[in-house]
């Protein structure tokens, strides 16, 4: 009865936070953190840390690395960009350079400022979503760079935790080895065993993974590992597998409720006096993960041939400490690595971070108006070399999606064209093809004067952005050039704003391709074979993309 009083008083607690935070457009976190302190030592003294608290919180971590591993699939991480890699890695070694001199600097140990660094190096992918998915940023290019950026923080992270469950000496690095070994032979041999015999039901298949996650966390445990390793590497196992996707959907709700528990009881766990016994630590940790981190992201971003703009949209959402070091602060306190009044800080001071992150994301226009002038001189040169082409009929902004079926089109019916786009790795595949191209982003207005419009009888934006297109399409009224203009939008009220600035006409994707599927039905199109032939000809589109 102990146990189900406290588990309700936990989730009406945290429900009532939640409540509250969403309300101002708030990451659940903090409301979790918030709500096991009001509940611990330092708040009403309802609830202390104990062995039952610590399962439940254990099987939360494994759970929230379970269902990160099962993104993890190896084709993705094979086709992240050099870019992206390269971004990354320099941010995490020169903050956690960083870490380390503050830690040493206020007296901590060599072990734990050195951890420190790493940990403050880290972005929460939970918050930098939900950023992502307010901001309706998900299907844009600093959305995959943010997104790239953290797939590497994760893996660099996912590196510690067996080190420090580990701890030092050759039989420890002995466990590590059996453990991967293990790993490596259930997943070779009886994971696709598993899989091909349950594949006929979807409730047989979440069983199985959800038994391949148990039985990983037995393993991890029974070899002095902690139970967060059990529950990634068994989402390793079962990603590159297509069942990988219904897991983890079923598996979702599941670690959703058994986060929350180990949030609260981080905060439960959590010394106020601790944390604040060195606040020249706390404002220095804050300082670099707010300020510090998104302009060094900002910087590298910017070197490896982005805009401005795109580099300061990528790295303010990423200006917050990770769940993820947390879950390494945890781990590091059990095996005596990182002192519980470090612990206390760092939870005090990734609290402030998320709040913090979202606050200025949401600023983001107002940030870019002070920041993009200042940073657009340490832009690299935007002309790249071009495939020389006189007087282009057709100017194409953007050619990855839509875009990459205009180009095909035009290149056929050899219409003499210039492609414009803003992303240096779509431009560096359209020069090693010897197609007309230029590295430049129409969100900058100013940047119309360079590109030589006044030829063009027709200008396609592929891109949604509204600010972007509305630049352009004053930009053509006013008789600059006498271009016909096709910009896209993403919803109708966007469609209309730009028929009101004189667009001759706006693509809106979602409403063509309804209209697609009912010119197949009115033309009786969607029978069996005729689906097969599309379905083999859409493929051949695919693949040339």
């Amino acid at each position: 009865m102990v146990l189900v009083f406290d588990l309700a008083l936990i989730l009406v607690i945290s429900s009532v936070a939640a409540l509250l935070l969403s309300r101002f457009k708030q990451p659940l976190i903090p409301a979790y953190i918030l709500a096991g302190l009001l509940l611990g030592p330092s708040g009403l003294g309802m609830l202390s840390p104990n062995p039952t608290l610590r399962f439940f919180a254990d099987i939360g971590m494994a759970l929230l690395l379970f269902v990160i591993g099962l993104q993890l699939n190896p084709r993705t991480i094979y086709h992240t960009s050099r870019r992206i890699i390269s971004i990354t890695t320099i941010q995490v070694i020169l903050i956690t350079l960083l870490g380390y001199i503050i830690g040493q600097y206020f007296g901590i140990s060599t072990v734990e400022s050195l951890l420190l660094g790493i940990l403050l190096s880290l972005s929460s992918t939970v918050v930098v979503v939900k950023i992502l998915e307010e901001k309706n940023w998900i299907d844009t290019l600093q959305a995959k760079l943010a997104i790239g950026i953290m797939l590497i923080q994760d893996m660099i992270a996912i590196l510690i935790i067996p080190l420090l469950s580990a701890g030092s000496g050759i039989f420890p690095m002995l466990k590590l080895v059996l453990l991967l070994l293990s790993v490596y032979v259930i997943g070779s041999i009886f994971v696709p065993r598993i899989f091909e015999l349950a594949k006929r039901s979807g409730e047989v298949i979440v069983l199985c993974g959800t038994g391949i996650l148990f039985s990983m966390i037995a393993l991890a445990t029974a070899l002095d590992f902690s139970p967060a390793i059990g529950g990634f590497l068994a989402g390793v196992m079962i990603a590159s597998y297509s069942c990988a996707l219904e897991v983890s959907l079923r598996v979702k709700p599941m670690r959703d409720f058994f986060a929350a528990i180990f949030f609260v009881s981080l905060g439960i766990e959590f010394a106020l006096y601790d944390a604040l016994t060195t606040p020249g630590l706390l404002f220095s940790i804050l300082f670099i993960v707010i300020l510090i981190k998104p302009l060094l992201i900002t910087f590298l971003t910017i070197i490896n041939m982005y805009s401005a703009r795109t580099a300061i949209q990528t790295a303010l959402p990423l200006g917050q400490i990770s769940e993820f070091s947390l879950i390494i602060a945890s781990a590091g306190v059990a095996t005596a690595t990182i002192s519980p009044a470090l612990s206390s800080l760092l939870i005090l001071a990734t609290m402030i971070s998320i709040i913090t992150s979202t606050y200025t994301a949401h600023k983001e226009q107002a940030i870019i108006k002070i920041l993009e002038p200042t940073l657009r001189k340490l832009q690299q040169k935007q002309d790249t070399p071009i495939s020389h082409i006189r007087d282009p009929q057709v100017i194409l902004i953007g050619c990855d999606r839509t875009g990459s079926h205009i180009q095909h089109m035009l290149e056929k019916n050899r219409v003499p064209y210039l492609i414009i786009d803003h992303n240096p790795e779509i431009i560096s595949r359209l020069l090693t093809k010897g197609i007309p191209c230029k590295l430049a982003d129409i969100s900058n207005p100013h940047i119309f004067e360079t590109l030589a419009l006044e030829q063009a009888k027709l200008i396609i934006s592929t891109s949604p952005h509204l600010e972007s297109n509305l630049h352009l399409a004053n930009y053509i009224s006013k008789g600059k050039t006498h271009s016909m203009l096709i910009a896209c939008a993403s919803s109708i009220e966007d469609a209309r704003k730009l028929y009101q600035h004189k667009t001759d006409y706006v693509i809106l994707p979602h409403a063509l391709s309804g209209q697609h599927i009912a010119l197949l039905m009115n033309g009786g199109q969607l029978t069996p074979q005729n689906l097969m032939k599309l379905r083999k000809d859409h493929l051949n589109t695919l693949d040339k993309c």
